[in-house]
């Protein structure tokens, strides 16, 4: 870069996956309440990372809390907020910038499934060489991608449940 900014943080968080203490008195959800809590009481100078948050509950509240957490940290002006979530009704204010992962072209997948004779090495290695985790801003929250049910036909998962999967829309 011939020029760059960047805020200076007083403090650094991140809540996913591997970051929380194993307490057995609590969910995994359960952690990441009380995490995000301890930011919530921490002083001015934030940046949270917040990495899938409310994956470890059930999906109808978790959208609920996701957005409500975001919403609340719009409002906090002690506190910047990365996040990746997998629900796909995040709501939000216009000071909310959102990115998705640029993904592989569905019609590459599609050449996959008809070609009987590439292997599953070889399906995941072209997967692989041609997955763009390049992050794409996105104008006015346009439909995520939905390769999901392609990947997992491709990689090999029992066609019934391919074709009951495709059936729920």
């Amino acid at each position: 870069a011939h020029k760059v900014s960047v805020q200076l943080f007083d403090n650094v968080y991140y809540i996913g996956p591997s970051s929380l203490e194993d307490r057995a008195d609590l969910s995994s959800f359960g952690m990441e309440v009380f995490a995000l809590q301890e930011v919530i009481n921490s002083p001015e100078g934030n940046l949270l990372l917040l990495d899938e948050f409310a994956r470890g509950t059930n999906p109808s509240e978790g959208s609920k809390l996701y957005n409500a957490v975001i919403e609340f940290f719009t409002s906090v002006q002690n506190t910047t907020v990365l996040t990746a979530t997998h629900f796909d009704t995040v709501w939000g204010e216009n000071n909310i910038s959102y990115f998705q992962i640029t993904g592989i072209a569905e019609s590459l997948f599609k050449s996959l499934l008809v070609n009987k004779e590439i292997t599953l090495q070889e399906k995941l290695v072209y997967i692989h060489d041609n997955m763009n985790y390049q992050p794409v801003k996105v104008e006015n929250r346009a439909d995520i991608p939905k390769t999901a049910l392609i990947i997992a036909e491709l990689i090999g998962l029992e066609p019934d449940i391919i074709n009951l999967a495709k059936n729920k829309d």
